[in-house]
């Protein structure tokens, strides 16, 4: 579900969690202001690259670029502005369709898959937070949050509870797959289980 929050708003949740004051507007004169918008765009990338958010993934089909690869492949693709990850590729687009072979190179995709390639990808919606999942936003306002307490405060019972919503952000995320949609085969399940087993989740965060 869209948060329908603004960007002054997801400030000031993250600014909640220090328990500084709220700012009236992003111009605000005031230190956290300043600090957070020198850190929203590479917050919201990062967060935003982490998992295959929903909201923020679009389906392309891509034309072939003019030029071809040096060797080992047979096309070039270029991926649209404002894009910040290409999720998995697979024949047609198909969610569990066969996975297509590639490899990000020159910020392109490099594959023998003919043209259209159908593909998804996270595109930048750090402009627009009123589209954002709420746990997202969650995300994103811890990260904030963090950071802030670190810089301006120094109080680990700051930097301790904004390190918990963020570990708690990542966990639903993690939970969930950011992905709302058909649930995956069984045979996928035993496959990520048989592969997470003794590999330890590392913290997540700045």
């Amino acid at each position: 579900m869209p948060s329908s929050l603004t960007k002054l708003q997801v400030w000031n949740l993250a600014i909640d969690v220090i328990r500084d004051t709220a700012l009236q507007s992003l111009t605000d004169n005031a230190a956290t202001a300043r600090w957070l918008e020198r850190n929203w765009d590479h917050t919201v990338a990062t967060s935003l690259r982490a998992y295959p958010w929903g909201f923020a993934t679009k389906m392309h089909q891509l034309s072939a670029d003019s030029d071809t690869p040096a060797f080992g492949w047979s096309y070039f693709y270029t991926p649209p502005a404002g894009w910040l990850r290409v999720l998995p590729i697979t024949r047609y687009g198909e969610r569990f369709g066969t996975p297509v072979p590639y490899e990000m190179t020159e910020n392109r995709i490099a594959t023998n898959e003919a043209a259209p390639l159908c593909c998804r990808i996270i595109m930048d919606k750090s402009s627009n937070p009123g589209v954002w999942d709420s746990l997202f936003v969650e995300m994103v306002r811890a990260k904030l949050a963090l950071g802030m307490a670190n810089k301006f405060t120094a109080k680990n019972k700051y930097i301790e509870l904004a390190s918990q919503l963020l570990s708690a952000a990542a966990e639903q995320a993690e939970r969930i797959d950011a992905y709302e949609g058909s649930p995956e085969p069984i045979e996928t399940f035993d496959i990520i289980r048989a592969r997470g087993q003794g590999v330890e989740t590392l913290p997540w965060g700045r």
